[in-house]
């Protein structure tokens, strides 16, 4: 039977032997009673292994190791929280990554380019291809929302400059307050030219088309357990 000191080292142990979480709880209950605080430690526990894994595999690259004594080093953790590590780490190396490449297809580089700039045994095409895709899809919603904005200034501003126009012209056939006039006049021209730009640049903004790329299942990180 568990004692509370060891509960947490004993729990720890369970779960790198690779034993199911139903088996685990059973273990912990035997000192703890409450469900929810069972389930809470091997939660916890399991987030620190994951945690360790990614700054384990984080360390080794930065020693130089290659992936396959990487993967080596680490055969003591079950493969599914081995591979959560992996994702874990893969996660945060990629933020960089994807930011780098969202720039590029805002500017119109090649995917091609792209693609063989920044593939690699971590980071394999097909990561890279979702990764533009990502990135192209978050330019059209982008893109959208400008074209929306300019189209709705420059309908209402049209509109606007309208309502300008025609209290000037009233004005000036009473022959009242030509100078008030005026200063209608200019600004419902002005309001008038720049929405129109607005509405012009609203309707012909042109949306850049999402690429598809063949995307094979088997091309992962080397990182992961086949």
């Amino acid at each position: 039977m568990l004692v509370q000191r060891d509960i947490q080292t004993e729990c720890k142990a369970l779960i790198l032997e690779g034993r199911p979480d139903g088996y685990i709880k059973q273990k912990i209950l035997e000192v703890k009673k409450s469900a929810s605080a069972a389930d809470s430690l091997i939660k916890k526990t399991k987030k620190e292994l994951i945690n360790s894994i990614s700054l384990k595999i984080k360390s080794m690259l930065e020693e130089g190791k290659d992936l396959m004594t990487i993967k080596s080093a680490l055969i003591e953790f079950p493969t599914d929280l081995y591979h959560d590590g992996v994702s874990r780490f893969l996660d945060k190396q990629s933020l960089q990554i994807k930011a780098q490449i969202y720039r590029y297809v805002q500017e119109k580089d090649d995917n091609e380019n792209i693609i063989k700039r920044y593939s690699s045994d971590l980071f394999p095409e097909n990561e890279i291809k979702k990764w533009i895709q990502n990135s192209f899809d978050i330019e059209i919603q982008r893109i959208n929302a400008i074209k929306k904005k300019n189209f709705l200034f420059g309908f209402f501003g049209i509109i606007g400059s309208i309502l300008l126009f025609l209290p000037g012209l009233f004005i000036l056939q009473t022959g009242t307050k030509v100078r008030k006039s005026s200063y209608l006049f200019l600004l419902s021209i002005f309001l008038f030219a720049s929405s129109l730009y607005k509405l012009f640049m609203g309707l012909t903004k042109k949306i850049p088309k999402r690429p598809e790329f063949e995307i094979s299942e088997n091309n992962k990180c080397k990182l992961y357990r086949l």
